[in-house]
């Protein structure tokens, strides 16, 4: 029997269509592994024959049987079914073959776990026939699949089968525990699964700390009673945090309350609540903190105080709450720490660098991750500058959110704080705008807010008529002064694989063209970067 490893099966440039592998198929393909099953048992010189004469009283199956062949490796086979003419085709590279295998396994699983409970077993018997022709990996993604659907049943259906000899992949029980399946966290940890409770994961994660961040409480509770270390930490990615601190954020007050006595306090716990806005969990974990009430009024404290009266420890501690605060989202959870900045406090403008270097870093991080509630505050509160640039990379909040895509944003910076639209973000004071960093991302909706608002652009097509033309090609290029342009019509050139040019092809509705205004010269751009001179640019994307 011809056999190889499978491979693209190829009719000229053609393979076979995925579509053929959606669920509604599930019949064609058990005949179709029953055919093969058949065919396989005929000597090799017959097979061909066989092959034609199965596909000749029922062709619908043709497709199904040679996917079957395909993946098994019977390539005589599969050539036999592509001669009959019955098999759609189309063109499909090597990941579009990759992806129709894919859905047709996924079909197959579904099958099974979706089957009622009468005939579950039925289906499920069928499905394990079929394991001569699997992977022991398919296997273990219907393990996988059963314990994150809570279907206990075939979860211990699969354990049976699989054998003390094939330990289950802690996966498999971290994500019963993340999306709260007990019953399936109860099995696999019990007689059949015999897994470790605190078994971790390539990352050194355990079944606790997933269960912490799914934020289910009734798994939490379990495994502490049943002997989940809570003291164990996951090392990876630059983080060494654990249960307490991974919940903390994202699992919501209950969790807190279970885990903050066995994990115990710590400042990730604290920054965690905040980067995530939780106001409720946020304040039962500061309470363990040991932070000494911050003075009443600026006459009372100062800088010194917060030096004086913290040690270095609480000093980055509330920093960097702060700091998550401001991408949290949580205008009160913001507050609360800033107290302990009595120079920053609520209503005064800060008074040193190292103050408004502190609002500014807030300012941007609320822009990167679109805290639509905290900018109002750090300006109109805490007097954050618009404009101000990050310390590095030289770009303002205005420009971070554009580059993030936060279209909103994008309109409350400009548009209702009025950030200078002119501003550009780098090195150089005359290089590219917001706008065109939208255009370089290809991003219409945040382009379009940033034309609203009057742009601004360095030249507009003499043949657009104002009040008459509505459809207009906005392009952005790396020449000097990294101009962005509105024309009347494509450039040719633009359809050629060299050319850098970006545009966006835009229709608006009558008079949004008269709000467009001119770039400033680059003697109104001038500040403390220096200007670029002639001579080509070379920006390439991505800021933040």
């Amino acid at each position: 029997m011809e056999r190889t490893t499978p491979s693209i099966p190829r009719n000229g440039q053609n393979v076979l269509n995925p579509a053929h592998f959606s669920p509604d198929g599930l019949s064609h393909r058990a005949r179709a592994r029953g055919l093969l099953q058949d065919i396989t048992a005929w000597p090799l010189d017959d097979q061909v024959r066989v092959t034609q004469d199965a596909i000749g009283e029922d062709s619908k199956v043709a497709p199904y049987l040679f996917f079957e062949a395909t993946r098994s490796g019977l390539v005589s086979i599969a050539r036999a079914v592509v001669g009959t003419g019955q098999v759609v085709v189309r063109e499909m590279g090597q990941r579009g073959w990759e992806n129709a295998v894919e859905s047709y396994e996924e079909g197959r699983r579904k099958e099974v776990l979706g089957a009622a409970e009468d005939r579950l077993h039925r289906e499920l018997e069928k499905w394990l026939e079929e394991a001569q022709y699997q992977e022991e990996e398919e296997e273990d993604h219907l393990l996988f699949e059963a314990a994150v659907a809570g279907n206990v049943k075939v979860v211990e259906i699969l354990l049976a089968k699989r054998g003390e000899e094939r330990p289950v992949e802690p996966l498999v029980l971290h994500a019963a525990a993340h999306d709260g399946r007990l019953d399936v966290v109860r099995v696999l940890l019990g007689e059949q699964g015999k897994m470790n409770i605190n078994g971790v994961d390539k990352y050194g994660g355990t079944a606790l700390m997933r269960a912490a961040v799914g934020g289910s409480a009734e798994v939490v509770k379990w495994l502490l009673e049943h002997g989940a270390d809570a003291g164990l930490r996951e090392t990876s990615e630059g983080r060494n945090w654990n249960a307490l601190e991974f919940g903390a954020g994202q699992g919501g007050l209950e969790i807190v309350k279970l885990l903050l006595g066995p994990c115990g306090f710590s400042p990730d716990a604290l920054r965690a609540a905040a980067s995530f806005g939780d106001e409720e969990a946020f304040d039962m974990i500061l309470k363990e903190a040991g932070l000494p009430d911050p003075p009443l009024g600026l006459e009372k404290g100062g800088l010194w105080w917060f030096r004086d009266h913290l040690t270095v420890e609480q000093q980055e501690m509330v920093l960097g709450v702060i700091e998550q605060g401001g991408s949290g989202g949580c205008v009160e959870i913001l507050q609360k720490m800033l107290a302990n900045i009595p120079r920053i406090s609520e209503g005064h403008t800060p008074a040193s660098d190292t103050d408004k270097s502190l609002v500014t870093t807030l300012l941007l991080t609320a822009a990167c991750s679109n805290a639509l509630l905290v900018v109002p505050l750090l300006i109109d509160t805490y007097h954050g500058d618009i404009n101000a640039l990050h310390a590095t990379q030289l770009v303002s909040a205005l420009f971070i959110a554009t580059a993030e895509g936060h279209a909103e944003m994008v309109r409350l910076l400009a548009g209702t704080y009025n950030a200078d639209l002119h501003q550009s973000g780098g090195k150089f004071a005359n290089g590219p705008t917001p706008l065109w960093l939208a255009i370089d991302r290809q991003d219409e909706e945040v382009a379009r807010v940033l034309l609203s608002l009057d742009g601004p652009v360095e030249s507009i097509d003499r043949r657009i008529e104002l009040g008459k033309t509505k459809r207009v090609w906005v392009s952005r290029s790396t020449d000097y002064r990294a101009p962005v342009k509105v024309v009347a019509e494509m450039d040719p050139g633009w359809d050629d694989e060299q050319n850098e040019e970006r545009f966006l092809c835009l229709v608006y509705p009558e008079g949004w063209f008269e709000r467009l205004r001119m770039r400033k010269t680059d003697a109104e751009l001038k500040d403390e970067r220096p200007l670029k001179e002639r001579g080509g640019w070379g920006l390439r994307r991505r800021v933040m």
